[in-house]
């Protein structure tokens, strides 16, 4: 082969390979085809000594929101079917982790209570 013929074949061989990467790149996980809505409201309510600044809440380990005090509050998630867990943080306690179940095709609305306490810390109980 010229030098010419090889030196074109490899500029082909590189777009190809090119093209083949940017193919795999978009690609959706699977993990993410089958995500399912999900609707998570928590309620805090508290006393005048425990109200001050913001409850965090976690689902999975990972910050969602933050509710004041006297406050409902809710997001809209997208998570794999399967167990999670939700937490919540406050004034340097937290709560127990408390697991619920995502289903596929059901609808997935979990609602769940929050309170800090002087004595007993951050609580958190599943409503509904």
């Amino acid at each position: 082969m010229q030098k010419s013929q090889t030196t074109v074949l490899g500029v082909l061989l590189l777009l190809t390979l090119l093209l083949l990467a940017g193919c795999v790149g978009n690609q959706t996980p699977a993990s993410e085809d089958k995500r399912e809505p999900v609707t998570i409201s928590v309620e805090r309510d508290g006393g005048l000594l425990t109200g001050i600044g913001n409850v965090k809440v976690y689902i999975d380990g990972k910050e969602v929101m933050k509710v004041k005090n006297n406050q409902t509050k809710s997001v809209e998630l997208l998570l794999t079917p399967g167990t999670h867990t939700i937490q919540t943080k406050g004034q340097g306690d937290k709560s127990s982790t408390v697991e619920f179940q995502v289903l596929t095709g059901e609808v997935n609305a979990f609602s769940f209570h929050t309170e800090i306490s002087n004595v007993y810390g951050v609580s958190l109980e599943r409503v509904r």
